[in-house]
């Protein structure tokens, strides 16, 4: 199976990026058959939406940048967890853009996620990390994926200077692993199921 990371901290090297490379260390040690890829999202194109509606016309929109191609990955992988940095009292600006240009630009059409695993990681310094994890999970909701939780929000509360693998809280850093866990064990237990499909009556 394979996780994809969306990383949608503004910069490389900070708390966001060394959280994700301890999830794919935990993964490498404890989930065989799994693979998992990053997409930084700073290091790609991704412009605002300026609600133009061609979506609306063409089914996909207009603009030529790296989104698309981001959303591919999204379709391909078995699994996508969010991660991206407290801001502002909320989600950050750059996973917002990406989420608002995924959604409205092409996600909403076929709900092409549905179903698929996804989890969020919150990562800041001591302030509104379960409302910013709300939001997204709520958006995860929105394209009908299957929320996969550790019992609490998989959170890092950090001084916002810590970088790369110096994270200092445990049960954080716990949370992050639990939730990766299950996640594997969920895409593994499904793919030795028959899914259930609802009845139209």
């Amino acid at each position: 199976m394979n996780l994809l990371f969306l990383n949608g901290a503004l910069r490389r090297g900070g708390s966001t990026e060394g959280t994700i490379d301890l999830a794919l260390e935990h993964l490498g040690k404890t989930c065989r058959n799994t693979t998992a890829e990053v997409v930084h999202l700073c290091e790609s194109r991704i412009s605002m939406c300026d609600s133009c509606y061609t979506c609306d016309r063409e089914g996909r929109c207009w603009m030529p940048d790296d989104v698309e191609s981001i959303v591919r990955k999204m379709v391909a992988a078995d699994g996508i967890v969010y991660a991206f940095p407290v801001h502002a009292f909320g989600v950050n600006s750059l996973m917002q853009t990406f989420l608002e240009r995924a959604g409205v630009g092409y996600l909403r059409f076929r709900r092409p996620l549905e179903n698929k695993a996804a989890g969020v990681i919150v990562t800041g310094r001591r302030y509104s990390h379960e409302l910013a994890w709300a939001q997204v999970a709520l958006n995860i909701m929105l394209n009908k994926m299957v929320l996969v939780g550790s019992g609490f929000p998989a959170t890092i509360k950090n001084d916002g200077k810590q970088l790369l693998r110096k994270l200092e809280d445990e049960e954080g850093v716990d949370s992050v692993k639990e939730m990766l866990t299950r996640m594997v064990a969920f895409l593994a237990d499904r793919a030795t199921t028959v899914p259930l499909v609802a009845s139209a009556g």
